[in-house]
């Protein structure tokens, strides 16, 4: 394995790996466009909570800023009622019920351009986007590949593409 990409809040620190940041990704709450809340200005956290929501697992710092920002009823142990690491499959069932997705707009791209999902506004507007890392082994000498890999991270992750503009 020559690098990997990983969450970058639930990564540890070690001499071993090299880490690089990489830029933020929006996150948001998604929902099939007949969903009940859609088409509300401000959607609030009683609101949101009417609802299962899906996502993939959290890590404790993402945690602690739900908690911190919006309440203890954030706390994924009320808040969360799916969690699963297949994102295609979590969306899929946001496109077929009433479920919301919290999560990185980004995995959804295709699904927003198509128009099967939409973001729901949140009041307030919180988001507790993706924070990636790509990870390489320290003093290892990297695969000429590997550069090519960076470009299209960096392209996909700078796109200025925006759930809003997509329709």
């Amino acid at each position: 394995l020559d690098a990997l990409v990983v969450d970058w809040l639930a990564l540890p620190q070690d001499q071993d790996l090299q880490i690089e940041r990489l830029p933020a990704m929006r996150s948001g709450f998604l929902c099939r466009p007949g969903h009940p809340l859609r088409g509300r200005r401000r959607i609030g956290l009683a609101e949101l909570s009417r609802y299962p929501i899906a996502t993939t697992p959290l890590n404790q710092e993402t945690i602690r800023q739900m908690v911190q920002s919006l309440g203890d009823k954030a706390h994924p142990e009320h808040f969360i009622t799916i969690q699963c690491e297949y994102i295609p499959s979590l969306l899929e069932a946001i496109c077929a019920t009433d479920a919301l997705f919290m999560g990185v707009l980004a995995g959804a791209r295709a699904l927003l351009e198509a128009g099967r999902l939409v973001e729901l506004p949140t009041q307030p507007p919180r988001r507790v986007d993706g924070c990636y890392a790509l990870v390489t082994l320290a003093g290892r000498t990297e695969t000429p590949a590997l550069e090519i890999v960076r470009e299209l991270i960096d392209e996909c992750m700078r796109s200025d593409w925006h759930p809003a503009r997509a329709h």
